[in-house]
């Protein structure tokens, strides 16, 4: 997940103000997000803005004023087809959302729009930047049908409990699909790599993962002189031939977004959500979307970028162990709360807390805790065995509580073995 050494990070949590499509959890996924993200703030080593009321006027004033500086946008709310909807009811054209995406947003390597049917925008915005032959590399993580609220926001919390870790986007992507499927196995993940796929995608599929390599731009045509048979004159700026788009496409006044934007606010009578939707991104509450199979779409294909091992910031040891220890909290109390897990692979993480907790209370570190930590690692994708488990000994012997602070309101949500244990004891 690698970028600057201070990103900047936009998170857009959109409710909706009508009571029958109001999300009931997305006020806990932007508090679970914006903790994480907060904690890194105070530790100096990210940029960070967040919207809960996220409106048109919102979005042009944020986009046209720091839009340039954003790293990371990430939008969870309600969307239909391609187009988002947000805090007031304004409904984007996905055919303008891409451009002011695209304008407005011209240095962004990470687009995740956690909406229903949001894969339609992600296409309008990787076809516009083919054809602008872009220099910029954006990475997307988008939605091919409707999404159950309660699965979206644990697959985003995931996700995010990725930073500070080694490794792409695509392993965060990679490691929070792997993780959901232990709560949902019905869940489908896919991967683009081209142009082509996207556009021929069926979109039968959940989630996917959009990384399409920078289009070179052709190269410059001799320069068009008035007159051949003199100088060009100083100062003369030739004309560009036809077809070659220019540098500065993107290049635009800050009151772009304004300009791109059309208002169309969805009041129309017989529009109001059924029943069966009022808790759901347009999916039921068991987590299967209403309209698919129940085939899985695997996710191991040729990828285009090979992993990196940096991480998306720099930060000090104390703020990456903290970061490591509570990852390891996520992956444990997901996959030990999922029913997916057989009596096998639970005892291994029992034993494997369990183990540490040993250490923690003063025992050394024995060959059979370290074997322990390795094969609870081979059922936590992503955790690494020989220092993900050290931080959290760290972390739970107390000596970072400041720095704790800094990231969990509350002493039950801090990742400690202890708050771990629950969850084991929980499974038992």
């Amino acid at each position: 997940m690698s970028t600057s050494s201070k990103p900047t990070f936009y998170t857009v949590f959109s409710n909706s103000m009508k009571q029958e499509e109001y999300l009931p959890n997305l006020s806990e996924e932007a508090t679970k997000i914006s903790d994480l993200l907060h904690g890194l703030v105070f530790s100096d080593v990210i940029y960070y803005m967040k919207d809960e009321i996220f409106t048109a006027d919102r979005l042009i004033a944020n986009f046209s004023k720091y839009g340039d500086k954003f790293d990371i946008f990430y939008f969870s709310g309600h969307a239909k087809d391609g187009a988002l909807r947000f805090s007031d009811n304004f409904i984007s054209d996905t055919d303008r959302m891409a451009d002011v995406i695209n304008i407005n947003l011209r240095n962004l390597q990470l687009g995740f729009f956690n909406a229903c049917d949001t894969f339609d925008l992600a296409k309008k915005i990787v076809q516009k930047r083919a054809k602008a032959h872009s220099a910029n590399k954006l990475v997307m993580i988008t939605c091919g049908c409707a999404i159950n609220a309660f699965l979206a926001e644990r697959f985003a919390t995931l996700f995010f409990n990725h930073v500070g870790r080694p490794g792409t986007y695509y392993d965060a992507f990679k490691n929070a699909s792997t993780l959901l499927s232990l709560v949902n196995d019905k869940l489908r993940f896919r991967e683009f790599y081209s142009l082509e796929d996207v556009e021929a995608a069926s979109e039968d599929f959940d989630y996917a993962f959009i990384d399409i390599p920078v289009m070179a731009r052709p190269a410059a045509p001799p320069l068009v002189r008035p007159d051949a048979s003199r100088p060009i004159a100083a100062g003369f700026a030739p004309p560009r031939s036809p077809g070659i788009d220019s540098p500065e496409l993107f290049e635009t006044v800050p009151s772009v977004a304004e300009v791109y934007m059309e208002a169309s606010y969805d009041d129309h009578p017989g529009s109001e959500a059924s029943a069966e939707q009022k808790l759901t991104r347009g999916s039921n509450l068991n987590g299967e979307s209403k309209s698919k199979s129940e085939s899985k779409v695997s996710t191991e294909s040729t990828r285009a970028v090979p992993s990196a091992h940096q991480s998306i910031i720099t930060a000090d040891k104390q703020t990456l162990d903290i970061l490591s220890a509570n990852y390891v909290k996520e992956c444990t109390q997901t996959a030990m709360t999922s029913n997916a897990l057989d009596a096998t692979q639970m005892e291994i993480l029992n034993q494997a807390i369990k183990g540490t907790q040993d250490v923690v209370e003063g025992n050394v570190v024995t060959g059979k805790v370290k074997q322990l930590w390795k094969e609870a690692a081979r059922i936590l994708p992503g955790v690494d065995s020989k220092n993900d488990f050290r931080s959290l000994i760290k972390v739970s012997k107390g000596s970072y509580d400041k720095a704790l602070d800094k990231f969990f309101g509350k002493a039950a949500s801090q990742p400690t073995v202890a708050n771990i244990q629950q969850t084991v004891d929980a499974g038992d």
